[in-house]
């Protein structure tokens, strides 16, 4: 099986009413179940849910999501701030 490229893995969008847009949502596991959240501000996300493929990220607000190269030490500061 060949593996997917980014332009074809769906991403899940929906519309945080704190950021007053559409965003992306992380998975929260809940003792109730699980949940969408914003990835900006961690705030519950369940209006307008829908899927988008990574080719059109752009089209919602998102540009250069897709690391091409990989961890290189880019000065992107993810590692230093996540601890990794």
């Amino acid at each position: 099986m060949d593996a997917l490229s980014f332009t074809d893995v769906d991403f899940l969008l929906g519309h945080c009413s704190r950021c007053a847009r559409d965003v992306l949502t992380h998975v929260d596991y809940a003792e109730d179940g699980e949940r969408q959240l914003c990835v900006h501000c961690d705030g519950p996300v369940v209006d307008s849910l829908h899927q988008v493929k990574g080719v059109d990220l752009s089209a919602a607000g998102y540009r250069n999501v897709e690391e091409t190269g990989g961890c290189g030490g880019g000065g992107c500061g993810g590692c230093r701030v996540r601890g990794v």
